[in-house]
Formats: structure tokens, C-alpha cells, sequence
């Protein structure tokens, strides 16, 4: 019978044993693989779980970032801004020659209509006022939808905003303070 060789070790740290050594554990592309196919599960799962369109959230996190904007822009430039709501849409106006005019050349600060089944509550001063749709018509006899001033000189009058989600039962409000703080929950 023949004894078996001792292993050794050289001073690198390498075997001097002649026999290769079985692979353990898995390779980096097996993994990278496994962890490429659990992505592709978990987002097909989650297109397939949410609802399609525009959540009542995201509507009222941009309409507060839009609403911060168009308060720095009318802080920064000196100007005049405002919102006018109805209850499906809403638009930002600029004071110009004693009229408010719409403002058209700004992408960002451009007139948006809410997805379908969404519409807009105001309340101010805890008073819910009517929102009339837009109308040329009444806006040429002086009959302005309701209008949300952002002064240029940060002055702003506290209100609430709810954006009311009919399909599904749910609502973001957005709150502005005195002090011009405005919030999203």
C-alpha cells in the first residue's frame, strides 16, 4: 500500500499538491444573473400591481413644486404671479399693464389639466370656494376664475389645495402657510 503524499506549502502560499481543487461557491456572472433575473421579476410584478396613469400623489408633489417655483420666479424677477384653479385643470398668470395674462412662454409654468377622474377642492380661510370651469367668455366681462396670488414679495394667503383622486377613492392636499411654506400630503 502506498502512502499518500503530504501536502505542502510554499512560502507563496500555493499547494504543491498536483491535483486541482473542486470549485465552491458560484461565479460572479452566476450571480450577476440570478440578481438580473430577480430584477426583471420585481419589475414586471410591480408594472403589472400599479395602476396606470398618474397617482393622486405624484399630481400633488408636481402641482407643490410648481407652485414653489412660480413663487421664487415671481420673488426673483419682481413680478406678479398667480394660479387660477377650475376644477380639472390649472394655469399660472402673470401681472402684466393691469391685466393678469397667461403665462405662454415658460414650459414648465404652462396650463395643465389633470388626468381624468382627478379634480381640484380650494379652501381658503376654511371657506371651500366654487371652482367655475375656464371660461373666455366670463373672463371678458371681468369675471376671473378663482386665483391664487403669489406676491413679489413673497407674501402669500394661506390655503389648501386637494386634488381628489374619484376612481380611486383618494386625495393629496397641498397647504400653504403665511409664512409661504408649502406642502404636500
Amino acid at each position: 500500500m502506498v502512502a499518500p503524499r503530504p501536502r505542502t506549502t510554499l512560502v507563496t502560499g500555493s499547494s504543491t499538491n498536483p491535483l486541482p481543487r473542486e470549485p465552491t461557491g458560484f461565479t460572479l456572472l452566476e450571480v450577476m444573473v440570478a440578481i438580473l433575473i430577480i430584477g426583471v421579476t420585481m419589475g414586471t410584478l410591480t408594472l403589472a400591481v400599479t395602476p396606470h396613469g398618474h397617482s393622486v400623489n405624484e399630481e400633488g408633489k408636481r402641482l407643490a413644486a410648481l407652485l414653489n417655483l412660480a413663487r421664487e420666479e415671481a420673488i426673483l424677477n419682481t413680478t406678479e404671479t398667480a394660479m387660477e384653479l377650475s376644477p380639472s385643470a390649472y394655469r399660472f398668470t402673470r401681472l402684466t399693464a393691469d391685466t393678469w395674462q397667461p403665462i405662454a412662454d415658460d414650459e414648465t409654468l404652462r396650463a395643465r389639466t389633470l388626468p381624468a377622474g382627478m379634480t381640484l377642492r380650494l379652501t381658503l380661510e376654511d371657506e371651500i370656494l366654487p371652482l367655475p370651469p375656464f371660461s373666455a367668455k366670463e373672463e371678458a366681462i371681468g369675471q376671473a376664475p378663482p386665483r391664487i396670488t403669489l406676491w413679489s414679495s413673497g407674501e402669500v394667503s394661506p390655503f389648501r389645495l386637494t386634488i381628489e383622486d374619484h376612481r380611486l377613492g383618494s386625495s393629496c392636499t397641498i397647504t400653504v402657510t403665511p409664512a409661504g411654506l408649502i406642502t404636500s400630503e
